[in-house]
């Protein structure tokens, strides 16, 4: 047999992320690699659906959270019906990824990874390959979650209580109602809850928000 003859066939990548422009960058430093191979592209879950069952691609590449609806559900949706496709987020901060282990994603990259471990990233998800810890800004849905868990639990009382009316999309003046305290007093602790939680802006709390009362219903059922 001729080796020579013998080629691997590049992975064929579907990247799905409501920001256009950020969207269209991931796709740029895909496209000049021989090994990779973008298929499409989505912005919203209702074209990422379309594509999926279209295009079959063997990498998606997406956002937890999109204009229209949830990447996590989109993964779960063709966790049974589309097994040779794996899922590997891409996020700024890692926000909305409850279930995704269980939806059968592969793995979690940060927004800013470099092109190459993008790359490498890719081609690990395509084999089906699970990530180390410490490989350059690539954690596993698992190591997510689990740091979600330990934010929530540095909270105090008072924190956790600020959280829950974020989440619920109450102003600090409302906060500051319900808990019988000063708006400079709510701002404050609004500013204590994001440090905690490593966010900067109140909106991503509020996922955050979201995300741990789902944990904490998954572990009472």
């Amino acid at each position: 047999m001729n080796t020579s003859l013998i080629t691997t066939a590049p992975v064929r990548v579907l990247v799905v992320d409501g920001w256009e422009v950020y969207r269209r960058g991931v796709v740029q430093s895909l496209v000049h690699d021989d090994t990779v191979d973008v298929v499409g592209e989505a912005g919203t879950v209702a074209e990422a659906d379309v594509l999926v069952r279209s295009l079959q691609p063997d990498v998606v590449l997406l956002d937890a959270r999109l204009p229209d609806g949830s990447g996590v559900e989109l993964c779960r949706r063709f966790q049974a019906t589309a097994p040779a496709t794996h899922w590997l987020f891409l996020t700024s901060d890692g926000v909305g990824m409850v279930g995704a282990a269980d939806a059968g994603a592969i793995g979690h990259l940060s927004k800013d990874v470099h092109r190459v471990e993008l790359v490498a990233a890719v081609l690990r998800a395509a084999s089906g390959g699970s990530w180390d810890p410490v490989c350059g800004g690539v954690h596993t849905v698992a190591e997510v979650v689990t740091a979600l868990e330990v934010a929530v639990a540095s909270l105090t009382g008072r924190e956790s209580a600020v959280l829950r009316l974020i989440t619920e999309g109450m102003t600090n003046r409302q906060i500051g109602a319900e808990l019988v305290l000063s708006e400079k007093t709510v701002k404050n602790y609004v500013s204590l809850v994001l440090s905690k939680l490593g966010v900067a802006r109140r909106t991503q709390a509020a996922v955050l928000g979201a995300d741990a009362r789902q944990l904490l219903l998954a572990t009472a059922g």
